[in-house]
């Protein structure tokens, strides 16, 4: 019983951290049935309390865990996470303080502590624990040192000691910050749209442009899309973060992760944007240039999906406005022969396009900064279904009725970076058994792949970027996409219901943590991808 109850909790303590909720839930009661006061479990079951709003029982349950297992460091710090969230950040703080005198090696412990006093504004107790961290003779070997170094800069910064934010991100780094002795500390000017309005700046909104939710396209409150003309304007290098000449800096809805670039962890994604304290930010960069005339400004992302709906889909507001059309763009380094196809054919050749590199400052006389028609806010993704239509009219060329499209795709994951399908080989074995051709977009033209898409009958594979394909797929088409438990990358139902796409989901599990919950490696029951594919087949006949 005991070796059970052990792999149970080992599993709990697995599935928690990967995030497989069903899982979680599953052995929550297999575990509460042998030892219902075991330590993972009340706090694993605090934590579903709290994520389903229930305050009160969470704290109850943490609580719990702290009185029955006292010298269970992460029962002390996991009540402290509560209650720092509810408020109450002096006894936060002792239990925080508690669970590290119990285990000195866990820097992470001092780093949650550190981040609640920041939040009751007691800035300088939480410089006091990182320091106290860092002191500690095992702290070079501890794992999260680099992110308590990018904590204290981010916290030196928020106190306006620019030098010693130098001084601690010089630590994380483990190297000199490029461009430290010109550093610049800039504040954050929220909404673009709002600051042009209120400064008379030139801007051009698009109504039949407005971003609706991706969950609730019929929603009445909706964003705008518009495009800014800013003059004497800086762009941080790749960053692609804008600053206005009074120092501003604008970052929501016109890069496609603006919480990393008002993070400790900034210098870590981003090239010039060295750290934010949440409201400021550190930037440093050995270059600057001027750039005379105006410009329209594009940007880059390297994942296939991210160019086509946040970056490329920018075009079509410099379509639809006749001042805007005869611009030279400004893209980042990285475009590629695909990417310099996509632009051609929007009428963008090479000498209209100016490419910004990293570690740059530059100033331009005047830059069109557009909104992004797909983007996050607040947790919910906002988007307007007419860029799908903009990427298939601009890149798929127009072709005559033809024969029922017939071929059957599996986009493989096999070489990618992050989210593998671990048992893809399986998967390959079933699917080509079944008629499929296994491909991997990346490697054919945009032409090709437009081609490819015309003739699929179906396309299936792993959520991702070659997934992409499906924006070229003619009406009518089975999308199979495999997938596990993870909200934010749950986009294509809504895309393929534009398209008039047949979407079908085959849910896993995550087995393997990623750097990002967006990035687990994951595997799928064999047995669902068979039932799927079948209710196809039966459903073509």
């Amino acid at each position: 019983m005991a070796q059970r109850l052990d792999q149970l909790v080992a599993d709990l303590r697995t599935h928690s951290t990967l995030g497989n909720k069903a899982r979680v839930v599953q052995l929550c009661g297999q575990i509460a049935a042998i030892d219902p006061d075991n330590p993972d479990l009340l706090i694993t079951t605090g934590l579903l309390a709290w994520r389903h709003g229930k305050r009160e029982e969470a704290e109850a349950l943490m609580r719990q865990a702290a009185a029955r297992h006292p010298n269970e460091p992460e029962c002390l710090s996991s009540l402290a996470d509560i209650l720092a969230a509810r408020g109450n950040h002096a006894e936060a703080i002792a239990y925080y303080r508690q669970s590290a005198a119990m285990r000195p090696g866990h820097a992470n412990t001092l780093l949650r502590a550190a981040r609640t006093m920041r939040r009751a504004g007691d800035v300088g107790v939480a410089i006091s624990m990182l320091s106290e961290a860092l002191a500690r003779p095992e702290a070079q070997n501890a794992d999260q040192i680099s992110d308590v170094w990018r904590e204290l800069a981010s916290l030196y910064l928020y106190e306006n000691k620019v030098g010693d934010a130098l001084a601690a991100l010089e630590s994380a780094r483990g190297v000199a910050v490029p461009g430290a002795e010109q550093a610049n500390v800039f504040r954050q000017g929220g909404s673009l749209w709002e600051y042009c309005q209120s400064h008379g700046i030139a801007v051009e909104v698009l109504d039949d442009l407005a971003m609706s939710r991706m969950t609730n396209p019929e929603e009445v409150a909706k964003r705008p899309a518009f495009a800014a003309g800013l003059e004497d304007v800086q762009l941080l290098g790749t960053s692609f973060v804008p600053v206005t000449n009074d120092g501003f800096f604008f970052a929501e809805g016109l890069v496609p992760n603006p919480e990393k670039i008002v993070s400790p962890m900034a210098g870590f994604y981003n090239d010039v944007v060295q750290v934010s304290d949440g409201v400021k930010i550190l930037a440093a960069a050995s270059n600057e240039e001027a750039v005379a005339g105006t410009h329209f400004f594009v940007g880059f992302h390297e994942n296939f999906g991210h160019w086509m709906l946040n970056i490329f889909s920018r075009l079509m507001m410099a379509a639809r406005i006749p001042h805007l059309r005869s611009l030279p763009l400004v893209v980042g380094r990285g475009v590629g022969p695909m990417h310099f196809d996509c632009l051609a054919r929007a009428g963008y050749n090479r000498d209209r396009i100016r490419i910004v590199e990293p570690d740059t400052v530059y100033r331009f006389e005047r830059l069109w900064m557009p909104s992004m028609l797909y983007h996050g806010y607040r947790g919910e993704l906002y988007w307007s279904a007419k860029i799908v239509d903009y990427v298939r009219e601009t890149l798929s060329p127009a072709r005559p009725r033809a024969a029922r499209p017939d071929r059957r795709f599996y986009i493989a994951r096999r070489n990618a970076r992050w989210r593998q399908l671990v048992n893809e080989d399986a998967v390959i074995d079933l699917v080509e058994s079944n008629g499929f051709e296994v491909i991997d977009p990346a490697t054919y033209s945009i032409a090709e792949q437009t081609e490819l898409a015309a003739q699929a009958e179906i396309i299936m594979g792993p959520a991702g970027a070659g997934m992409m394909l499906l924006l070229f797929a003619r009406p009518g088409t089975r999308v199979v996409e495999m997938i596990y438990d993870f909200p934010a990358m749950d986009i294509h139902p809504t895309i393929c219901r534009h398209l008039g796409l047949h979407y079908h989901r085959v849910t896993g599990e995550a087995v393997k943590q990623g750097d990002d919950p967006l990035n687990h490696d994951f595997e799928v029951p064999i047995d669902d991808v068979e039932r799927v594919l079948e209710d196809i087949f039966q459903m073509s006949h």
